[in-house]
């Protein structure tokens, strides 16, 4: 695995309608419509190179992580020698 991620699971369906949103605003702007389904997540780590031998999950699929969400950021992600560089866009509030 490259990616470690946690998946969202309650209000998992309002986070998609937003995706569907935004995604049809941006074709509208010209952009191209995304060719992946959206799924709810937070990205938690990224790994260049997977470690060798047997990769053992740390949680179970089903394990809950409670966290209350009180906006949303829009990065941009500048590539860079040492990696990539999250650069804050926009910040908004959710009600």
């Amino acid at each position: 695995p490259r990616v470690v991620f946690a998946a969202v699971a309650t209000g998992a369906a309002d986070f998609v309608r937003l995706a569907e949103s935004v995604a049809r605003a941006l074709v509208i702007a010209g952009a191209p419509k995304p060719d992946k389904p959206f799924h709810p997540h937070v990205t938690l780590a990224r790994v260049k190179q997977p470690p060798r031998g047997r990769w053992v999950p740390i949680a179970a699929p089903d394990a809950a992580i409670v966290a209350r969400v009180e906006s949303l950021a829009l990065y941009r992600s500048e590539l860079a020698a040492g990696g990539a560089v999250h650069v804050p866009l926009a910040v908004a509030p959710l009600r």
